[in-house]
């Protein structure tokens, strides 16, 4: 079996995930239990973009365009999301429409649906994983300076529909064009500030539950720092071998800049 880390294709049968800053700032140095959850309850958090580090997430920006371009698209939405909208309701919809935007600019009506659109994927579910365990930017960072850990999962749900994130200024969606790919596209994308994350992740249905549970099998590794009190050390290990199948633990890998 190949680990993720050592390599860029995202079809093998591993990820890594180092604990986001969310699940430290509670600080499981001093109390496990979230810790315990994972590996002995089976069960992860997969947090909303507003959970995470990142206050841009989620929000793409919509591309400026007419407002008569507007008017249509959101006029076909409207119409699609009421299926028993009578000749009355249609020609009241679309008059409403006429009216208002009209009023207002381009770059206001863009922003209208840019709040709208976070609105709708507010309860949507984004679990953030990365490429390789010796990223030393995600050591520091996301665990707490050597402090923390790092776990390995099987690539099987619900970990299976993982994708490489890509870094670029913004990513800006043409809401007047009817394609599912480019309005769901933009969760795999994050501005340059992130890169050294090397992040891979995985885009939940939304939902107002975060707790999943999964196989015991697909949790194959955890990785201590470097760091780590010897306390910690010792609580995890025990752990590791009360665990059903029981658990590798291994020391950080040498670190890669």
């Amino acid at each position: 079996m190949i680990d993720v880390w050592t390599c860029q294709e995202l079809s093998l049968q591993r990820a890594t995930l180092l604990e986001r800053p969310l699940r430290l700032q509670n600080g499981w140095v001093r109390n496990p239990s979230w810790l315990e959850q994972i590996v002995l309850g089976h069960t992860i958090y997969i947090p909303t973009p507003g959970e995470l580090n990142d206050p841009r997430e989620a929000r793409p920006r919509i591309a400026r365009v007419p407002i008569d371009k507007s008017i249509e698209m959101l006029y076909r939405r409207r119409m699609k999301d009421d299926v028993a909208a009578t000749d009355k309701d249609r020609a009241k919809a679309w008059a409403e429409l006429s009216y208002n935007l009209p009023r207002m600019t381009e770059d206001q009506v863009a922003r209208m649906m840019e709040e709208g659109l976070a609105k709708q994927f507010e309860t949507s579910r984004i679990y953030s994983l990365t490429k390789r365990a010796n990223n030393h930017h995600l050591w520091e960072k996301y665990a707490a300076n050597h402090e923390g850990y790092c776990l390995e999962f099987r690539t099987l749900w619900p970990f299976s529909e993982i994708k490489e994130v890509r870094y670029q200024s913004y990513m800006e969606i043409d809401a007047t064009v009817e394609s599912g790919t480019s309005l769901f596209g933009f969760f795999f994308y994050k501005r340059p500030k992130w890169q050294e994350e090397e992040e891979l992740r995985t885009v939940g249905r939304r939902s107002p539950v975060g707790h999943v549970a999964f196989d015991p099998t697909l949790l194959t590794r955890i990785f201590l720092g470097k760091d780590m009190t010897p306390e910690n050390q010792a609580i995890i290990r025990e752990w590791a071998q009360k665990r059903e199948p029981q658990l590798v633990v291994e020391m950080e890998p040498v670190i890669l800049v």
